[in-house]
């Protein structure tokens, strides 16, 4: 599978709706399917220094994965970096996108931020998303109950943390 990570761009905008919205992804994440372009274009513009948002991207420049770290700003705080979402196209999952965006992230939060703690939410029934993240440390810290609506239903989310210093480097430990 040939694709790159980079930084989010402001045309990326359509991309990233289009992303957003489709199905077998929609259900899963904090969107709409009536979500227009110009809002993720507001999205993408608002995006502050303490929000590193990146994008998986085939050679043909077609998006076909996207996540956001977001730092939390109060001092005493500071530490800590939140997943905002982790998506890949329906049809280009378990080929290493999501993994990539993850070593992506967690490079960001261990080697240039310092950040001690990363946390994420996961629908309890996203086994693939769960597994990814433990992979890269994250353990299961609590259950929301009816956290959001899926399919009409109210949905449970796994609350997933990952402490720095009590984790191996899961990339080290491959060699």
């Amino acid at each position: 599978m040939n694709f790159y990570i980079r930084p989010v761009k402001a045309s990326d905008a359509a991309g990233t709706n289009e992303l957003r919205r489709m199905p077998g992804i929609v259900e899963n994440i904090n969107a709409l399917p009536s979500e227009r372009p110009d809002a993720q274009e507001d999205f993408i513009s608002a995006i502050g220094r303490d929000a590193h948002m990146f994008v998986a991207v085939e050679p043909n420049g077609a998006i076909i994965g996207m996540t956001l770290l977001n730092v939390r700003s109060t001092p005493r705080t500071r530490h800590i970096g939140d997943i905002s979402f982790l998506i890949v196209h329906p049809d280009f999952q378990n080929m290493g996108i999501g993994t990539s965006l993850m070593k992506t992230l967690t490079d960001m939060a261990d080697k240039y931020l310092m950040l001690e703690r990363m946390g994420v939410t996961s629908l309890v029934d996203n086994e693939s998303a769960i597994k990814l993240y433990k992979k890269f440390g994250f353990k299961i810290e609590g259950r929301q109950r009816h956290a959001i609506i899926q399919n009409g239903e109210y949905a449970d989310v796994y609350i997933m943390g990952r402490i720095r210093n009590e984790i191996s480097d899961f990339f080290d430990s491959e060699k």
